[in-house]
């Protein structure tokens, strides 16, 4: 298992799904480094929440909103064998300035 700890910007409007074993949350934040030349290298992580957390989350975060994330990181195959990594979170951090925003 691998663990993963992050703080980025929610880069798209999260969408909760329906799967085989219920409903979910998905999400990407942005994050960024920037080089030595003064350009930035933009990355984008998917992440996903199941269930009544998702559905929590859902309602607390958007686009652009900051967030902080621990998970762990999931690989799967969907149903045409493409490969999808992603962070399962387990703990979502949300700024109380965020939250007072939305």
């Amino acid at each position: 298992m691998i663990r993963v700890y992050g703080v980025g910007e929610v880069a798209f409007d999260p969408e909760m799904k329906t799967g085989s074993k219920g409903q979910f949350l998905t999400f990407k934040i942005r994050t960024g480094k920037m080089l030595p030349d003064g350009r930035i290298i933009q990355n984008y992580t998917r992440c996903v929440m199941f269930g009544e957390r998702g559905q929590s989350a859902a309602k607390r975060i958007k686009v652009g909103t900051m967030v902080s994330v621990d998970g762990e990181l999931s690989t799967r195959k969907d149903d045409q064998g493409r490969e999808w990594t992603s962070v399962k979170v387990d703990h979502l951090g949300v700024p109380a300035h965020d939250c007072a925003q939305q």
